[in-house]
Formats: C-alpha cells, sequence, structure tokens
C-alpha cells in the first residue's frame, strides 16, 4: 500500500471517528440536558394534559408538585379531580413511583418502587346527578387497532398481557390511608385501608367496611412475586363472621357471602414453547341468594378449581389435568379453542366410575330442591363431549351419557320421584304464584286414562313434540344437537330441545321455580325416572295429556276439547287433534289460530301438511286419512264465545271515521 493511500483511508476513519464521537457526545448532552430541565419538562407536559382534559371534561384536574429521585423515581404530590360544581371525586396526597431505568432505555416500562398515602375516593349520587359520570368517556377505538390486535396471535396478545401485568406490578408497595366511600342516597359505603405493604414479597393487611350501619373486617394476605411472574392471595373475614361481598345486595338484590377465598396464578413456559398459566382458586363456605339463582339460599361448602392453560399461536387450550372440585365430587374437564386453519370449539369431561352418592351429597344445599336429602347406592360414569366448527356449523357434535352399575335409591330425600304412579295434587303455577290446583286421577272427572284418549291424538303429539318418547331415555341427542345449531346460527336463543319427559318433569316437580339452574335439576330428575323406571312411560304420557296447558285456565286434553268443541276428548277427529297439539308450545296464545269469527287461519295450513305428511310415511294414519284431512275445524265452546265478544269490544272502542 502506497503512502498516499494510507493517508487518504487514515483521513476517512478520522472522519468518522469524529461523526462518531460527535454523535454520542450530542446523544449524552441531550439526555444530560433532560436529566437537568426533567422537572419543568414534565411539570409543562402534565399541566397541558390536565388542561385539556379539563376542558373536554367540564372538570378541575389539578396536580401540585413534581419532584424526581434518582434516574428513575417520580413523586407527585396534590392531586385532586372533580367535575366543576360538584363534589369532590378523588384527592390524593403524595404518589411515588420508580421504574427500572434500564428497561426504560429500550422503551419498556417496568415498576419497582409504589407508594401511595392518604387518598380519597369519593362517589356521590343524589337527586339523578352524580360527581363521576361526566368523567368517564366513551372514546371510539380506532379501526386500524381492533384490525390488528384481532389479526394477532393467541401467544402475541397473551405474551402482552402477561408482561403488562407483571412489569407493572411491583416489587416494593406502600400504600398508606386508602378511604373509598359511596354516597346514593339509600346507600352508603365506606372501605378504610390503614396500610398495605409487601415486604419480601409478602403482604398482610385488613380492610374495615361499614355499608349502610352493617360493620365488617377483611383480612387479606397472600404473595407478590414479579421476578418470578407469581401471584397469590386469601382473603378471610377477620372475625367468626363471613365476608361479605359489598354492593351487590343494593344493585343487584344478591347475597353473596364465603369464609375463605383462595387464589394463585403462576406463568411458566410450556409445551412446544407455549406459554402456560398454572394456578388454583379455591372457595369455602359460599352462600349465594338470588331468586334468579334459586328460591332459597344455595350453599356451597367447598369448591375449588386447579388449572393449566396452554396458549400459542392459534389455539388456546385448558390441559385435561386441570381439576374441578365441587364438595365431594371431582373431575377433570377439557377445553380447547383453535382458529386456524378453522375454528374450532372443543369441550368434554370423562368422569370415570365413582361411587353415585358423591354426586347427590355435592349438589349445594338450597340449589336442587327435589333432590336434597336423597340418597343412592352404587356407581356411575360419565361422559361429555361438545365439539363445534363455526365453518360448518351442522356438523356440530354432542354427546352426553351417563352410565350406571349397580346403582339403586335408598331415600328419596325431600320429594319422592315416584309420585306420578297413583294419584296426586297437581298445581300450576304463573310468575310463580299458584293459580289453580286440581287431582290427577280418577277423582277428577276430567282426568281421562290412556285408553280413553283417542291414538291419534297421541301420535299427533307424538310426531309435533317428541317422537322418540316411547324409545328413548328421557333425552333426544339429535335434538339437542340442532337446537345448538339454530342457536349458534341465529347469535340467540331461539330453539329448545325438551322432550316429553323433560316437560313432564319441568311442570309435575319445578313449575313453580323459573331459575337458572332448573334444567340441570330437571336434566338429573329425569334421568333418574328413566333410568330407574320409576314410572311407565305409558303413565308418564297419561300425566302429560292430563296436565299440560291447552288454553288459559285449561289443563288436560278433557278440558281443552271442551273449551275449543264442546265435546269429550274421546271424539276429536285428526283435524282438531292436530290443532291441539299446534298450540302446545303457545298455550295462551289460541287466539292467533282463528279469524274473528272463529275460522281456523291459513297460517296453520303448512303445519298441517307437515304433521300430517311425516304421519303417512310412518303408517301413522292411512292413504285416506290423509286425502280426506284439511286444516279446517268448526270452534265452539267458551273459546268462539271469547273470540266474539274480543270483536265486539274491539268495534266498540274502535274510532268513528266521518
Amino acid at each position: 500500500m502506497n503512502i498516499k493511500t494510507y493517508l487518504s483511508k487514515f483521513y476517512n476513519h478520522s472522519i468518522l471517528n469524529k461523526a462518531i464521537t460527535f454523535i454520542i457526545a450530542l446523544f449524552v448532552l441531550v439526555q444530560v440536558s433532560i436529566f437537568i430541565f426533567r422537572g419543568p419538562i414534565a411539570n409543562h407536559l402534565i399541566q397541558n394534559k390536565a388542561s385539556h382534559f379539563n376542558t373536554k371534561h367540564n372538570a378541575e384536574l389539578h396536580i401540585g408538585q413534581i419532584k424526581f429521585h434518582g434516574l428513575a423515581g417520580v413523586e407527585i404530590q396534590d392531586i385532586f379531580l372533580k367535575e366543576n360544581h360538584k363534589d369532590t371525586l378523588l384527592k390524593i396526597q403524595s404518589t411515588y413511583a420508580r421504574v427500572n431505568f434500564f428497561k426504560l432505555l429500550i422503551f419498556k416500562v417496568s415498576l419497582i418502587d409504589f407508594k401511595l398515602e392518604n387518598t380519597y375516593l369519593h362517589l356521590v349520587r343524589k337527586n339523578n346527578s352524580d360527581n363521576y359520570s361526566g368523567l368517564i368517556s366513551s372514546e371510539e377505538k380506532n379501526e386500524d387497532t381492533i384490525k390488528t390486535t384481532t389479526n394477532r396471535s393467541f401467544e402475541d396478545q397473551a405474551n402482552s398481557l402477561l408482561a403488562a401485568m407483571f412489569d407493572l406490578l411491583p416489587s416494593d408497595i406502600l400504600i398508606k390511608n386508602l378511604h373509598i366511600s359511596a354516597d346514593l342516597g339509600s346507600y352508603q359505603l365506606a372501605m378504610q385501608l390503614d396500610e398495605f405493604k409487601v415486604i419480601d414479597h409478602n403482604f398482610k393487611t385488613q380492610i374495615q367496611i361499614n355499608e349502610s350501619g352493617s360493620h365488617q373486617k377483611w383480612r387479606i394476605e397472600g404473595t407478590l412475586n414479579p421476578s418470578e411472574n407469581h401471584i397469590s392471595g386469601k382473603w378471610f373475614s377477620n372475625d367468626t363472621n363471613k365476608v361479605r361481598i359489598p354492593y351487590l345486595l343494593y344493585k343487584f338484590k344478591t347475597k353473596l357471602a364465603f369464609d375463605t377465598m383462595y387464589y394463585s396464578f403462576s406463568q411458566e413456559k410450556g409445551p412446544n414453547s407455549a406459554i402456560s398459566v398454572r394456578g388454583d382458586a379455591e372457595i369455602n363456605g359460599l352462600v349465594v341468594d338470588n331468586r334468579r339463582i334459586s328460591t332459597e339460599e344455595v350453599l356451597l361448602n367447598r369448591g375449588k378449581f386447579h388449572y393449566m392453560l396452554h396458549v400459542n399461536d392459534n389455539t388456546i387450550e385448558l390441559d385435561s389435568n386441570s381439576v374441578v372440585e365441587f364438595n365431594q365430587l371431582v373431575f377433570n374437564p377439557y377445553l380447547r379453542y383453535s382458529k386456524l386453519p378453522e375454528p374450532i370449539f372443543e369441550f368434554s369431561i370423562h368422569k370415570p366410575w365413582f361411587e353415585a352418592q358423591q354426586l347427590f351429597s355435592s349438589l349445594p344445599k338450597g340449589l336442587f330442591d327435589n333432590l336434597e336429602g336423597m340418597k343412592v347406592k352404587g356407581q356411575l360414569k360419565y361422559s361429555l363431549i361438545l365439539q363445534i366448527n363455526f365453518n360448518h356449523l351442522d356438523s356440530l357434535r354432542f354427546e352426553s351419557e351417563m352410565k350406571q352399575k349397580d346403582f339403586s335409591i335408598v331415600n328419596y330425600g325431600k320429594t319422592d320421584l315416584r309420585k306420578m304412579n297413583g294419584s296426586f295434587e297437581y298445581t300450576a303455577y304463573e310468575k310463580g304464584e299458584a293459580v289453580r290446583s286440581f287431582m290427577v286421577g280418577t277423582e277428577n272427572p276430567n282426568f281421562r286414562s290412556m285408553q280413553q284418549i283417542p291414538k291419534h291424538l297421541v301420535d299427533v303429539i307424538l310426531y309435533s313434540e317428541d317422537l322418540g318418547f316411547f324409545y328413548h331415555n328421557g333425552f333426544s341427542e339429535s335434538a339437542l344437537q340442532a337446537a345448538w345449531v339454530t342457536n349458534i346460527k341465529a347469535k340467540r336463543f331461539k330453539r329448545g330441545a325438551s322432550t316429553i319427559s323433560m316437560q313432564l318433569v319441568k311442570n309435575v316437580f319445578l313449575n313453580r321455580n323459573k331459575t337458572l339452574t332448573r334444567k340441570v335439576e330437571e336434566a338429573l330428575i329425569v334421568w333418574l325416572i328413566e333410568s330407574r323406571r320409576l314410572s311407565s312411560k305409558q303413565r308418564m304420557m297419561e300425566v302429560y295429556l292430563n296436565i299440560i296447558e291447552w288454553g288459559p285456565m285449561v289443563y288436560g286434553a278433557n278440558e281443552a276439547a271442551q273449551f275449543y268443541f264442546s265435546k269429550d276428548v274421546a271424539q276429536i277427529n285428526l283435524a282438531e287433534a292436530i290443532f291441539m297439539a299446534s298450540i302446545i308450545p303457545k298455550p295462551k296464545w289460541y287466539r292467533g289460530s282463528f279469524d274473528n269469527q272463529g275460522h281456523l287461519n291459513p297460517s296453520l295450513t303448512h303445519y298441517y301438511s307437515n304433521i300430517s305428511q311425516r304421519m303417512l310415511k310412518n303408517n301413522a294414519i292411512s292413504q285416506q286419512d290423509f286425502d280426506q284431512l284439511k286444516p279446517e275445524v268448526e270452534l265452539k265452546g267458551e273459546a268462539l264465545r271469547k273470540i266474539l265478544e274480543s270483536n265486539i269490544v274491539a268495534d266498540s272502542i274502535a274510532p268513528i271515521v266521518d
């Protein structure tokens, strides 16, 4: 290399080195300047934000002095927030936070230390006015942001959520004198926390509650360890009373109380590099009182859920090693949702042979009224499979099966499920109120045995309500699958799957209980009656035909025949039987089946055609019956009188037009 070339390269390297040195020096100068003037800069930015917030919300947000401590600590004093001309919502004397400086250099906020002192949050609502709703804005999300979030993989979203949670969870926390209160007119609440302190990742604290004159003391203790991605906690009362959740009784007419609640949550690396979340949730001595759930207080001695959740790019999976404990009952649920290559949801439970009494002893007291005190022996085995491909809903798979081994009922407890075998008193309810009682048996002059009811009426009801009634075990999986498909497509409850057995149990045993858990109790009673043959199919059909509602305060087939046609049910013809079957789903709306003169509406023509064709195909009626059938009935009796009277009333109040 000649001297000219060497000098040229040396000169160029010197220029490059000088440039790099200048850039570094400039960066350092900027950082030093920011560090020196960060107080005024931060104050300026925060005051601008506060001013913008105040203008937008017609509010007074005041932020006092800002102090910086070291490289990454900041303290803010004297914060208060209120709507103009309203009570103060929030006051904070002092708050301090310190972040990880090195993570801050890569634009990642990770809290190390957090302190909050003398904080007061006061909610007020009086005379249809409050001091908080005007400060809550409902800004619409940017469509691009929504689209981006939707298209992100499950693993990315889980990583972001977990990282944000553990990064924003400080190792050291000190909260002193936190006071939360609400004055909502007829409801007052005050919550006081004197001190919450995390030392060596552990904490213990007490919270005092005063709710409309009722006092509680809660104790909360646990572990916060963000460096190991672990959280756990225990919540219980500081005395012998239960923890009562405030506000629920006032707002939702729901009492919720418990002895202890425990929760733990840990993040770890799962199989195939997926994210795994492991945890436990346990509650003891749970009491729930809500009339939509049960007419009595519901008591659960112990409930526990040990879970292992795996998340990867396109799949969320609840591991089958997860365990649900429900009093004495223990089972392993499995759940999986994958969005690629197609959106598929799977849920299953496979409970191997277990002592049958565990099931009935584990039912929460107050939830299944008819089954309380039941004693059984033998073993049971249960399997449930639900698979839904949302791109091919018609391929939906639903299977539910309970098997028994040496199973028998030793004691029926509160309700004798054999009561339908003899005469019994039936009570009809509307909106939880008893409206009529009558005997189901020969003591009742309107009672009709199966021999007195025309076969074509029974057949029509089977074809319209439950064709497999005499062959299935009380449930129809095909009907359940069809209901799942219909309701998912409609995105609402549009179609049910009740068999005649289920309708009968609902009316005889559960008529007054319009609760959210009624279907579960209904299914258990149906299974017991059908699997143990506590009543014969013939007797079940006989009772069904004698108690179901067929019009306003019209119960049983013979009353219905008298109400519509002024004849005994034994004299009902095929056309009249099809009409009677058509109104079983909506008996109070029989008026919609007729015009103003009592003639059958043409809208029922399709129903007549559909039922009669199915019956002809299965030889339930002859070709001659089918050919002679017309969607016509001669309405007589009380039903016709009511229709004609309603027309007179309607005419009498119609406006006069000149």
